[in-house]
């Protein structure tokens, strides 16, 4: 607690997002774009110390894009599965699962992964495709500089600002097979020099696919619908000094795979307020205080699947107040300061109880420092404190645990630290080196601590004594710019290695299975260690008189699992990720006509373990073989302002991108669903 005291002005970098950037205008002076995630100041992606690459407004309109996991597979080391039509899970670097929670997800500096269990449902998030900016991805644990949770890396979606953005107003509608249904409607207003609105509005519904005779129908009907709403307004005093304010609702219904790769849906109100206020005061730096809260109302229910567990009811509140102020210092060097204050409420209703209470409080702070300390070295150095404390308000409900729980075990209090440090060395005019370490964070989610479930024959509970997962990681890093038709190429050696490794796990033990005449208990422990190295290849150029623009990235991903507890822990990194990616995408521009495409391939997966939900087989064992995914689209621009576009996706390649769906009569289900081709024909129009 000394050293959150310490650092109580420790700096979370989402505040610079409270400021106002003009994104595009500072990417036509440098030429190529542009970020603050990192320093607080404007840095061409290319001179960042981080490993970061952004997927700018033109390219997601351009792509025709579904969801952002599909733009988010074209980028190197972003690991991305997909198990029903609408849902996917994401990660960085690997160490992909179901409801994966090693991501932090930000829109404009606000977390919108969800707290439950950590895991962010990608249909939620109530932004229209239309009014992102920009999405940064930046890769390798980053706690100390983007803060809670950024432990296997970050993304980072940017709305377009309504002050400089004030004539993009726009629709959108597209339907397809699957019963497709999408529409949009974005409009920025300003009602005076003061004041400027952007209210956004979505819809999306969608079947799932076929199932053959082996599987059940209740697959296909209704996999995703979606509906969200939002404004974002500011506010400016002065040409220095602003007022944000952010505020939005998405109600979401969606066919997901949970831990243990059981099948079910889950169903979530999400609603949030976000207040920022920036002050820009000259030698006394950058002033920024904000606030925001989250509210998010969710059912995971197994019952569309015919499961036998019962369905689980959250509510998950969670307050953050931040403030930060940047300094300019003398010879060309920065300093942020700031604190974070989170309060994170979970309740939750099971089979024999109401009202089940869970909250923690997190203090967090951190400094960050960065010097340019030549023209051609730049050293940025960033540290955090985390302070958490947790307590629990409602009566144990295990029958005999495998985990030895106790009352007090939920009331804990815990201190951990980040580190982000980052080199970069800019040789000459073509070459860059960048040597970056740091140290991440993955604090134990509502759900792993604290979800008490008691379904006979089976246990289902959360364990308060989880250790914070730690991850560390070192990467060396290489820019280089060419001439010709490849115009910029990138080279990244990273390792990393996972302490403490958070898994869920599944006990069978007794004459039924588990201890006090239980069939199984499931909850989750920590596991042992875990290492990876790889390599990201990527390089991009033009061609055609700058009329194809083309993008090409292989990874290179190598797991070492170390060390592990046990047969109750069945998922092995080593078998369950692919070792090699590549990403292709080509974007060609012809008078009115437009034409994209994405090739991607994954290298198979062998000995596909898992802990099944099928009470009566728990281990189970698939090959998940490698697969092909390509997704194309064609538009024609009718006029100035109006564009008409074919799409399809997975054109050439039905596949499993985890084990696949099972269903046992009478029992519960689990593994995802085979993914085929789907098209859709759009229209969009924007307005002046």
């Amino acid at each position: 607690m000394g050293f959150c005291l310490l650092l109580i002005l420790g700096l979370f970098s989402s505040l610079v997002y409270a400021e106002n950037v003009d994104y595009r205008g500072l990417k036509a002076i440098f030429g190529e774009a542009v970020t603050t995630s990192a320093t607080g100041q404007p840095q061409q992606v290319s001179e960042t110390p981080l490993s970061m690459t952004i997927i700018s407004a033109d390219e997601i309109m351009a792509s025709n894009a579904l969801d952002i996991p599909q733009l988010l597979r074209r980028e190197a080391g972003v690991d991305v599965s997909r198990n029903f039509k609408g849902n996917a899970d994401v990660n960085i670097r690997g160490y992909n699962k179901p409801l994966s929670n090693r991501l932090l997800v930000l829109i404009n500096g606000r977390q919108v992964y969800m707290d439950n269990l950590g895991m962010t449902i990608w249909a939620s998030l109530p932004v229209q495709l239309s009014e992102i900016e920009q999405i940064e991805v930046v890769r390798g644990p980053n706690t100390a500089l983007f803060g809670f949770n950024a432990a296997s890396g970050v993304v980072n979606i940017i709305t377009k600002n309504p002050i400089y953005d004030h004539h993009d107003s726009i629709a959108k509608v597209r339907v397809g097979t699957q019963s497709l249904k999408q529409s949009s409607l974005v409009v920025t207003v300003n009602p005076n020099d003061r004041l400027a609105m952007r209210l956004s509005t979505g819809f999306q519904y969608s079947d799932g696919f076929e199932r053959d005779s082996k599987n059940p129908e209740p697959t296909q009907d209704d996999a995703l619908v979606s509906r969200s709403a939002s404004l974002d307004a500011i506010y400016s005093f002065s040409a220095k000094q602003h007022l944000r304010m952010e505020l939005g609702l998405n109600e979401q219904i969606s066919d997901v795979l949970f831990p243990y790769h059981y099948a079910g849906v889950y169903e979530s109100v999400a609603r949030h307020f976000k207040l920022d206020y920036s002050n820009d005061r000259g030698d006394l730096g950058v002033l920024s205080i904000g606030y925001y809260y989250n509210s998010n109302d969710a059912i995971a229910d197994p019952e569309k699947f015919f499961g036998v567990l019962s369905p689980l009811y959250y509510r998950n509140r969670l307050h953050v107040i931040q403030a930060a102020n940047l300094w300019p210092l003398k010879n060309n060097q920065t300093l942020r300061l700031g604190a974070e204050f989170r309060r994170n409420e979970l309740e939750t209703d099971y089979v024999g109880s109401e009202g089940d209470q869970f909250h923690v409080n997190t203090l967090s702070t951190s400094l960050m420092y960065n010097w340019s300390v030549t023209d051609s070295v730049s050293w940025i150095n960033s540290v955090s404190g985390h302070h958490w404390r947790s307590e629990r308000h409602s009566d144990l409900m295990l029958i005999d645990s495998v985990v030895p729980i106790t009352a007090e075990d939920y009331d804990r209090d815990e201190f951990e630290y980040s580190f982000n440090s980052g080199l970069l060395y800019q040789h000459d005019e073509r070459n860059s080196y960048r040597l970056s370490v740091g140290r991440g964070l993955h604090i134990p989610s509502h759900v792993e601590m604290s979800r008490s479930q008691l379904v006979v024959p089976a246990e289902v509970y959360g364990n308060p004594t989880l250790e914070t997962e730690t991850l560390f990681s070192v990467e060396l890093g290489w820019a280089h710019r060419c001439d010709g038709p490849m115009s910029q190429m990138y080279v990244t050696l990273f390792y990393q290695s996972m302490d403490d490794v958070i898994a869920a796990t599944l006990h069978t033990l007794g004459v039924l299975g588990g201890s006090g005449g239980t069939l199984g208990d499931y909850t989750f422990e920590n596991v042992g260690e875990s290492n990876a190295y790889g390599i990201e290849w990527i390089i991009e150029g033009e061609a055609i008189d700058n009329q194809l623009n083309w993008s090409f990235n292989y990874t290179y991903l190598q797991h070492d699992d170390t060390d592990r507890i046990g047969p109750a822990y069945f998922v092995d990194f080593e078998q369950t990720m692919p070792e090699h990616k590549v990403n292709l995408h080509l974007n060609y521009d012809l008078g009115p006509w437009h034409y994209e495409l994405d090739l991607h391939y994954v290298s198979e997966r062998s000995d596909y373990e898992f802990t099944s939900s099928d009470l009566l087989m728990t281990r189970r064992a698939y090959e998940v073989p490698d697969y092909w995914i390509m997704n194309a689209a064609i538009g024609y621009q009718l006029s100035k302002q109006t564009t008409l576009s074919l799409s399809g996706y997975n054109m050439i390649d039905d596949h499993f991108e985890r084990p696949e769906f099972e269903f046992i009569e009478g029992l519960d289900v689990g593994g995802a669903n085979e993914l085929g081709a789907s098209y859709a024909i759009s229209l969009t129009h924007e307005f002046e």
